[in-house]
């Protein structure tokens, strides 16, 4: 690869060692995703600036920063190195041998009873590719960032509010439903409910119900915040209150709590998500139309 001259030219391993170390700000914890040296990374990284005459990093006791121009350069570089493992891949797949990592970053409750037959079915089929699910998203915002500067390849979020550069697929549609206590008479209407003491659920699917009560005029004021779904259900079952909550993520129904749909009913859509970029690798490429075909 030809840069600024002929005696300057960027190696993979510069491109790699970019990355890393933009990805963590940290010489230290780049080396440990790496499993190369601190040593190693640096000289990389001075070797890239020396041949482009140009500085890409800031250093500093916060770390290493990317500069204006090394946050420009960071999109190109992982797109040149997104393009060698899609060159790498397609060649597996012609093969059959189909091999790579796919990272997936999802809400809770499809990566438990969405994603795991998908997985199993894919694995038997392409038994050589692996996944690393990243940190748990709590919203919808998180997700799209780690998509957004690739750190995932592909994800699982809830409704549909990408802006450019990012590519969604419909693969769900869950209903929310109204949580009260088996031992208690069941309510009807909103009228009813707003009576009870609401257990509000913090995370990404307040949005949507919040939204949904303000158009129908009936604000809930929560008499707890909550954000485990298990201690939501346990709290509900013990006659503290109501909750309201989306069926996958009640899965499965205490027996000390009832379920029934919302007076005015509510339903969330479940997406996946990805970057064009990360879609011409065959490993995600082959994943997204499995998942395509398990919910048609």
């Amino acid at each position: 690869m030809e840069f600024l001259n002929q005696k300057s030219r960027v190696t993979l391993t510069q491109l790699r060692a970019l990355d890393a170390v933009a990805k963590h700000g940290s010489y230290s914890e780049a080396a440990l995703e790496t499993m190369q040296s601190q040593s190693t990374l640096s000289h990389a990284i001075g070797e890239l600036e020396k041949g482009l005459d140009a500085k890409i990093f800031e250093r500093g006791r916060q770390g290493a920063t990317l500069t204006k121009l090394g946050e420009r350069l960071l999109e190109h570089a992982r797109n040149a190195l997104d393009s060698v493992k899609a060159f790498e891949q397609e060649v597996r797949l012609d093969k059959e041998t189909l091999s790579g990592t796919i990272k997936l970053m999802s809400i809770r409750s499809a990566a438990t009873f969405i994603l795991p037959p998908i997985i199993s079915d894919f694995m038997q089929r392409y038994p050589k590719v692996q996944f690393e699910f990243l940190e748990e998203g709590d919203d919808d915002n998180m997700i799209e960032d780690a998509l957004r500067a690739g750190r995932a390849d592909l994800g699982i979020l809830e409704s549909p509010f990408l802006g450019d550069g990012l590519v969604e697929f419909e693969i769900a549609r869950d209903e929310y439903l109204l949580l009260e206590p088996q031992k208690q008479r069941a309510v009807r209407s909103w009228q009813e409910i707003r009576k009870k003491p609401f257990i509000m659920c913090v995370g990404g699917c307040t949005r949507h119900l919040r939204e949904h009560w303000e158009n129908l005029g009936i604000p809930l004021e929560p008499a707890f915040r909550v954000r485990e779904d298990s201690v939501i259900l346990g709290m509900v079952a013990q006659g503290l209150g109501f909750s309201i909550m989306p069926r996958l993520a009640v899965e499965p129904l205490p027996p000390e709590v009832r379920a029934s749909s919302l007076p005015t009913p509510l339903w969330r859509k479940i997406c996946l998500a990805a970057t064009r970029r990360k879609l011409r690798l065959p490993a995600v490429r082959e994943f997204v139309q499995a998942i395509k075909e398990a919910v048609a």
